[in-house]
């Protein structure tokens, strides 16, 4: 990531299927009011699939990342769910479970 982001959604390839199907479609769905945040997924097992569920489109987009060295998967900071990383001068200061309300009521 270039760009530094105040906001980071991190969406793991495997976990809870039902709460990360919800923030995958959310967003792939409110792509817009996101465009100052970075979206990451993580623990892909099949990135051809992952392109074929959510689109090439979407993934090229400038704040989309594949996290393809799993880094985000790594015992100290991986989680089942998906989740929000809070950064402040490239330092993580806050994780919190993805809540699609904090992004359409603050962004």
């Amino acid at each position: 990531m270039e760009k530094p982001y105040n906001d980071i959604i991190v969406i793991p390839g495997e976990g809870c299927g039902g709460c990360i199907s919800s923030a995958t479609y959310f967003v792939t769905e409110n792509y817009e009011s996101l465009r100052d945040v970075a979206i990451v997924f993580t623990g892909v097992q099949d990135t051809k699939l992952l392109k074929n569920q959510i689109g090439d489109e979407f993934l090229n987009k400038e704040n989309v990342f594949i996290d393809s060295n799993n880094f985000l998967m790594k015992r100290e900071v991986r989680s089942s769910y998906p989740y929000t990383l809070k950064m402040s001068s490239s330092r993580v200061t806050d994780f919190t479970l993805f809540e699609e309300a904090y992004f359409l009521n603050s962004k």
